[in-house]
């Protein structure tokens, strides 16, 4: 696939302005691969990912719901992270390309 194929197909992707709540879906791994662990924190994981239909490799973040239901401030903080992470344009920062549920 073409730079300008994996630009186009990546606009497809769900806006953090566009949901109410994320996409649910049945299985993570039809969706994506999943590859090695680049790190973890307080709430999850992120592990290097490739979309299964575009072929784009990404950065999945692995968010532990056991981990937000704690406090409502955490679930109010990842929101926050998630629209800084889209309105951010920069090279070596992450975009936001869909948020799923499983």
């Amino acid at each position: 696939m073409s730079t300008k194929e994996r630009n186009i197909q990546s606009e497809r992707f769900l806006s953090v302005k566009q949901f109410s709540s994320f996409k649910q879906i049945t299985k993570f791994s039809e969706h994506y691969k999943i590859g090695k662990e680049l790190g973890s924190g307080a709430f999850g994981t992120v592990k290097i990912g490739t979309h299964r239909v575009s072929g784009v490799p990404c950065a999945i973040k692995i968010i532990k719901k056991s981990s937000l239901a704690v406090a409502d401030v955490y679930k109010d903080l990842m929101r926050n992270e998630l629209e800084v992470l889209e309105a951010t344009n920069h090279p070596h920062i992450t975009r936001v390309f869909e948020l799923m549920e499983d």
